[in-house]
């Protein structure tokens, strides 16, 4: 059976997108899907005796972060993230630094980029 875990979803479209042929490229945008509803999925597992089977069984990502959305209203929001150290726990005991930025999937963007897919499969 085929592995559709993240991580190597993820590493196979790289691969692939580094070959840049058409048909790689085309290969690679599903790879980059699979990962894409990998993530999702895996968030929604957390809430998953909470959440109808039908929605695990229907595998469809726009469908599973509205569900996803009702559990965690700020799914879709992206943010910057620092960090600081503490001296004691819980109070900053220095400046902040910038260790990256969060770019959230929405159901938008699912939408439209699910669409260009289909047509493009």
């Amino acid at each position: 059976m085929r592995n559709y875990y993240k991580t190597e979803c993820l590493k196979r479209a790289i691969k692939l997108a580094d070959e840049g042929d058409y048909d790689s490229l085309i290969y690679s945008s599903l790879e980059l899907r699979q990962c894409i509803e990998s993530i999702i999925y895996e968030k929604l597992e957390s809430y998953k005796k909470y959440v109808p089977d039908v929605v695990f069984k229907k595998w469809q990502p726009n469908h599973a972060l509205k569900t996803l959305l009702y559990f965690e209203p700020d799914a879709e929001q992206s943010m910057k993230i620092a960090i600081a150290p503490e001296s004691p726990v819980g109070v900053t005991s220095g400046p902040f630094q910038y260790i990256g930025e969060h770019k959230a999937l929405t159901v938008e963007w699912l939408n439209k980029n699910w669409l260009l897919a289909e047509l493009s499969g």
